[in-house]
């Protein structure tokens, strides 16, 4: 009976420790082990690891129409399909004015008089799509309106004309926006504002069926240039030797320039500076010495999208007489107006907070300056202007003797 129970008690010893070698217990089983561990590790209290789950594919979101029209009581279809399988049935719809239509399962309702975007969703679509109900009443009748659709740049304006009954009651209609953040219309002016998309525009009168209208608004901002010998080109005018110098011309007629107002937007025709898809471009600098030696220049205005003035941009025009620097100006480079010997004033405006060296040096007929507040502090930018007699500055800014 002893040497049973002792042969008992080994054999439960021997089982425990190939347990316990072998358990799950977060150890590692060497390879090629009895317990077969192979190297795994086996975490601990799971009997698996658990696998990811996919992100699934998505896919764009197509629709039959993006516009309908359906009288007061009648109905429509709209079908929505997605990865090319119809998924009509299981879109889902929000009516932003829901007194006005109904969607549901695809099909359109009409119930008052007036204009409603629907927003469909779908699940594994990329994006919402939208469309529009235009809801009539077959006895009233409907507001003409033209254009349909307007294409503007950020900051543009632009205009529609309405029309009821062969009268314009343009300025007499309510216009309603979508999204104001992308264009404003007011008795048919028409502002592009500070976001590219597009906006739809209700238009609605007392007694009509309501209409609407788009505005597409490009933003351009990244179609920003800076004025050189090619966008000078593009303007319409070109550099032609004049001895050791430059005069500037029309390349239309040929004639001498001598006063010139840069534009602050142009349309790029031949796409050199410009996408296909811009419509315009918009100088943001005048270049290093893009009219260094011209000569002939006796004015000319910066435009107020223009931010920088490079150097030497104006050095050796000995008949400038008138600069007008806008408030959009930071920026003035080194020796920028070097020898123009005929400037008599100048005003740099507020928003400059640099003016580089030398900026006005030897410009002999100089007698009037102000100074605008951007400046904390100006060094030598007025080197040898023997006649300057009068100097208006403001209190903050120091004067720095180098």
């Amino acid at each position: 009976m002893t040497k049973k129970f002792l042969i008992f008690t080994l054999c439960l010893f021997i089982l425990g420790t190939f347990i316990s070698a072998c358990g799950g217990g977060g150890k590692t089983t060497p390879p090629n082990s009895a317990c077969g561990g192979g190297g795994k590790t086996t975490p601990p209290n799971s009997p698996f690891f658990p696998i990811p789950t996919p992100t699934p594919a998505k896919y764009p979101l197509e629709l039959s129409k993006t516009e309908f029209t359906v009288n007061i009581g009648e109905t429509d279809n709209i079908t929505v399909t997605l990865n090319g399988e119809d998924i009509t049935q299981t879109a889902t719809y929000t009516v932003d004015q829901e007194a006005i239509a109904n969607v549901e399962a695809g099909l359109i309702t009409g119930i008052s008089v007036g204009i409603a975007t629907v927003t469909v969703h779908a699940e594994n679509a990329e994006a919402d799509k939208t469309f529009t109900v235009n809801v009539i009443d077959p006895s009233l009748p409907s507001l003409e309106i033209n254009p349909t659709e307007v294409d503007l740049i950020i900051g543009e304006q632009g205009e529609v004309t309405v029309t009821f009954e062969g009268k314009d009651v343009t300025e007499n209609v309510t216009y309603t926006v979508d999204d104001k953040s992308i264009a404003n219309v007011e008795k048919g002016n028409i502002k592009a504002k500070y976001k590219g998309g597009t906006a739809n525009v209700t238009v609605s009168l007392e007694g009509a069926n309501s209409a609407f209208f788009k505005v597409n608004v490009t933003d351009d901002s990244n179609k920003e240039v800076t004025l050189n010998n090619e966008v000078l080109e593009q303007l319409g005018y070109q550099k032609v030797e004049n001895g050791d110098n430059y005069d500037i011309k029309k390349i239309e007629d040929g004639t001498i320039v001598t006063n010139l107002e840069i534009p602050a937007t142009f349309q790029d025709n031949e796409n050199k500076k410009c996408k296909i898809i811009a419509k315009k471009c918009k100088i943001i600098a005048i270049g290093n010495r893009a009219f260094d030696t011209c000569t002939s220049l006796q004015s000319i205005t910066i435009p107020d999208s223009a931010t920088h003035i490079g150097y030497f941009a104006f050095t050796y025009c000995t008949s400038l007489q008138s600069v007008t620097i806008p408030d959009s100006v930071t920026y003035i480079g080194d020796l920028a107006f070097e020898d123009c010997h005929s400037l008599q004033s100048i005003t740099i405006p507020d928003s400059v907070t640099h003016i580089g060296y030398w900026a006005f040096r030897n410009c002999s007929s100089l007698e009037s300056v102000t100074i605008g507040s951007g400046l904390t502090a100006i060094g030598q930018i007025f080197y040898n202007c023997s006649n300057l007699k009068n100097v208006t500055i403001s209190d903050n800014v120091k004067m720095e003797q180098k």
